[in-house]
């Protein structure tokens, strides 16, 4: 009866009816049996076109000689139970069924079902998250994102770093990653990413974000509050003591700064070093490929990679996860090198 919803009247009478509020089955006055529609009595004048008894009892004790069994009057606690299970059964069909679970919307479309919840349950709030197991936060946030994102003009991880942050920073909080939020609203995500070098950065980003959150770490990403001319990726606030003692950090790094890249020389090759290093005290490049040791290249910067702290994760359920989307990662960017180095040599032959 997962795609029914359980209605009650006030006497505790049950019924169930599906999306287009037509009864399926109900619940008889005499046998107290619940019965198909198709064997109750048929009453086109009544609310849902049934009356209270089924073919059977009619036949049996109306109609027949037997006298009809005593029926049990519930108490008040058991319809008060009742009635918070009728409201369960709602707010879970429409949480199935991906429709609105705020408060002002479902007010809209189902004013009734509100007030019934208040008054069952105290709060609408409390409703919802007693019924559905979930933060109604959560809920509140997952609307938020259903609403926005498909008015978006791209949906390519680039672009919403650079566009709209904001969107992708309340992404990560609920889903975890960009693209876990794209797939659980029903997009392909492989036809959405790009497949680019600042895709492959991109992705390692979310890996290793996702592996600071298995490790119990506390951090901030693309935070701008240190300074305006830079934005790193992690600003590591808090960290246990596995992680402090890989990343070599102790009391006096107070702003400790960690970046993705790539490969383990990339940032030979780009200005980050010299950018970051004036406002932390320690920074640490974490890098997607190579299985070097941990290295370090001064007294304030350290780079290994990333396999290093996923290793460092307790559940081998996450381990497992994290190891297969950087497989998967460092695949993809190999097959991505391969095809652009022979674009490339066929360009230059046929020049």
């Amino acid at each position: 009866m997962d795609n029914l919803i359980l209605k009650t009247t006030p006497n505790g009478r049950i019924f169930y009816v599906n999306g287009n509020n037509e009864v399926v089955k109900a619940q008889c006055n005499i046998c107290n049996e619940i019965k198909p529609k198709e064997e109750m009595i048929h009453n086109k004048n009544r609310k849902y076109g049934i009356t209270g008894e089924c073919k059977e009892c009619v036949k049996r004790y109306i109609r027949g000689n037997e006298i009809p069994p005593k029926k049990k009057q519930l108490t008040e606690k058991e319809l008060t139970a009742l009635k918070k299970m009728a409201v369960k059964s709602e707010i879970q069909f429409r949480y199935n069924n991906g429709l609105p679970l705020t408060y002002k919307k479902v007010c809209k479309e189902d004013r009734a079902l509100t007030a019934r919840a208040v008054r069952a349950f105290g709060t609408w709030v409390k409703a919802v998250e007693e019924c559905l197991g979930i933060d109604y936060l959560t809920i509140s946030r997952i609307e938020l994102l259903q609403e926005k994102i498909p008015t978006l003009p791209q949906l390519n991880y680039s672009y919403m770093k650079s566009n709209n942050h904001s969107t992708l920073k309340l992404a990560r909080e609920v889903y975890g990653s960009w693209e876990n939020a794209l797939k659980s609203l029903g997009y392909d995500y492989d036809s959405i990413k790009r497949k680019d070098c600042s895709h492959f950065g991109y992705e390692l980003e979310e890996i290793l974000i996702s592996t600071l959150t298995e490790l119990g770490c506390e951090f901030t990403t693309q935070d701008k509050t240190i300074d305006k001319s830079i934005q790193p990726d992690i600003n590591l606030k808090r960290a246990p003591q596995v992680v402090k003692d890989l990343l070599e950090i102790n009391n006096s790094h107070k702003v400790v700064l960690i970046d993705s890249k790539l490969s383990r020389h990339t940032n030979e090759y780009c200005d980050t070093e010299r950018k970051y290093l004036p406002h932390c005290d320690k920074l640490i490049f974490v890098y997607a490929r190579d299985y070097h040791k941990p290295e370090k290249l001064n007294d304030k910067t350290l780079r290994l990679p990333v396999h290093y702290l996923i290793n460092l994760i307790e559940s081998d359920t996450a381990k497992r996860a994290l190891t297969k989307r950087l497989n998967k990662l460092l695949s993809e960017c190999e097959s991505y090198i391969a095809t652009s180095w022979v674009a490339f040599c066929m360009l230059k032959i046929s020049l």
